[in-house]
């Protein structure tokens, strides 16, 4: 919710509470220290100074980094499930609740068009080959949800009742645990071995593959 968002509801909530105290026939009165009380406080706007103090004390923090050569080693590891796990990870930022409500009619050749739960509002992705090719690979068979991905014993990957998350409980579910891969040289991804060719995460609107 933005600042201007949370202001706005502060506002009307606080006209109507003003209003009821005006009102000879609503038992209610406003405290003393009422207006205190409404004060938007930390939410203020911040002066530059303050502003870029606080940006500068949290960089860096809350943002666990994926080196390029541990998700090299990651990948490798991984099975044909984890590997698509992967990909959808850094293709489309998709998380394991992601993966685990992700439908097989959502997905369209080299798309994904799919409604985000908590919005209602329609997205779509790109998908690189090895990301359409990943998905072919893993993608389980017909079932009564028309899920993507299961667990082995067939239950959703991300269990909201019983507050289970079989993605988290894999070796290689580092990529998919809100972390970001960074190459560690600002050419990007890089690397001489043989392997598959990863796509660079998106940068500007454009894809990018690099041998890795």
């Amino acid at each position: 919710m933005s600042l201007a968002t949370v202001r706005t509801y502060m506002a009307e909530t606080a006209t109507f509470l003003r209003y009821c105290d005006r009102h000879e026939d609503i038992p209610w009165s406003k405290p003393r220290n009422f207006d205190e009380l409404w004060e938007v406080g930390d939410l203020k706007p911040k002066s530059e100074g303050e502003r870029k103090e606080r940006y500068m004390s949290r960089s860096g923090k809350g943002v666990e980094l994926v080196s390029i050569d541990a998700l090299k080693k990651l990948y490798r590891a991984a099975d044909a499930t984890e590997r698509a796990w992967i990909l959808l990870a850094l293709n489309c930022a998709f998380q394991a609740i992601d993966l685990s409500d992700l439908r097989a009619y959502e997905v369209h050749g080299d798309k994904i068009i799919r409604d985000r739960e908590k919005t209602g509002v329609e997205g779509r992705w790109s998908l690189w080959p090895e990301t359409v090719r990943a998905i072919e690979a893993a993608r389980v068979g017909d079932n009564e949800g028309e899920r993507l991905f299961l667990t082995p014993k067939g239950n959703p990957l991300v269990g909201r009742a019983a507050r289970t998350d079989y993605v988290a409980q894999r070796p290689t579910a580092l990529p998919l645990r809100g972390c970001r891969a960074r190459a560690r040289t600002t050419s990007g991804w890089s690397g001489t071995s043989p392997g598959m060719a990863i796509p660079r995460p998106l940068s500007s609107g454009r894809q990018r593959r690099m041998r890795v």
